[in-house]
């Protein structure tokens, strides 16, 4: 592997300006969308128009599929290739 390829360092001006773009554009963002007449109630329900049933699963799914994925993998990685599918046949 060769040695003549330099590694880059932004300058502290530069680190600065885009952090103020960064953070400005998610106050802009930010602004934007307050401005709009929705709420979070409005956003996480869909004004209403799902089911209670359709509501509870996809809630239901948010909340578990991250556990499930790490428990899946650690147990793969603790029990080889029958420990995700284990895993899986006790929780259905």
């Amino acid at each position: 592997m060769p040695n003549d390829a330099e590694l880059y360092q932004l300058s502290g001006w530069m680190v600065i300006l885009l952090l103020v773009l960064l953070y400005g554009g998610t106050l802009l963002v930010s602004a934007y969308i307050g401005k709009k007449k929705e709420n979070a109630d409005g956003y996480m329900t869909a004004g209403n128009k799902v089911g209670f049933g359709i509501s509870a699963a996809s809630m239901t799914a948010t909340w578990i599929w991250a556990a499930s994925m790490y428990a899946s993998a650690t147990s793969g990685y603790t029990y080889g290739i029958s420990g995700p599918i284990h895993y899986g046949l006790w929780g259905a």
